[in-house]
Formats: C-alpha cells, structure tokens, sequence
C-alpha cells in the first residue's frame, strides 16, 4: 500500500503518479476494481479494446496491438503498478491481484474514469476557437 512505504510518502506519491499517468496502467486498474485477479493475457485484452475504442478513429483490434499491449504490460505498466504497491503481479505465472488501493488513489482512479467516459462522449471540437471573440484574418 502506498502510505506505508518504508521509502517515504514523496517518492510513494511520485510512484502512485507515474503509474497513474499511463492510461495503460489506469485502464488495469479500472478493471481490476470489478475482478481481484486478471491474467496478462486478459488485461491486454482488455487494455487494447479501450485503447482502441478511445481512439479517434477506432478499428478492430489486432494480435498485434493485443501483443504490443502486452509487451507494455509485462516491461513497463504492471512493474509501475507494483512499485506503486496498486498490484501483485506474478511474472512466472503472469497473473495480476489487485491490492487494496490507497484512499487518494481510490480518489484519483475515479475521478479519472469520468473524466474519461465523458471525454468519449463529447464530439472533438479540437479546431474551434476557445474564445469566441477571435476573428479571421479576413474578417476586418
């Protein structure tokens, strides 16, 4: 668990945050809320599909964007989760178990996915101006 880290509450923070910045690592976590225990395979699973249905112009999902997935899991996303004390996470039997998440986590992970699911919902207004005041160039 993240307050009890024999390393201090700063670097426990500065790893709950880094684990929490990959939407890899979130998009685990979501799922393992509902399940205690998930094997690589299905997170990458998982993980893939909701990286791909976020996208701007989502596709069927590839065994190669599942493998690309699961590669980033196994390296990078799952030992960031557990130097954060959010999983266990066995190499040789590649199974994942949710620990109890920290209250500012818990916190962090919620509000995060509905900011998500509302930034999914929202049509990309990515070329509109953010002030309505500003003119074309032409307009003068």
């Amino acid at each position: 668990m993240v307050e009890d880290r024999p390393d201090g509450p700063a670097e426990s923070v500065s790893e709950l945050f880094d684990a929490l910045r990959r939407s890899n690592c979130r998009y685990a976590l979501y799922y393992l809320q509902d399940r205690e225990t998930a094997t690589l395979a299905e997170l990458a699973t998982v993980v893939a599909s909701w990286t791909q249905a976020r996208a701007a112009d989502p596709e069927i999902v590839t065994p190669e964007d599942r493998q690309r997935v699961m590669v980033s899991l196994h390296h990078a996303d799952l030992p960031a989760l557990e130097d954060a004390g959010l999983v266990r996470y066995d190499f040789d039997s590649k199974t994942v178990t949710a620990e109890s998440l920290p209250e500012m986590a818990d916190a962090i992970l919620e509000k995060s996915l509905v900011y998500e699911r509302l930034a999914d919902r929202e049509p990309d207004h990515s070329d509109r101006r953010e002030s309505g005041n500003e003119k074309e160039p032409n307009d003068e």
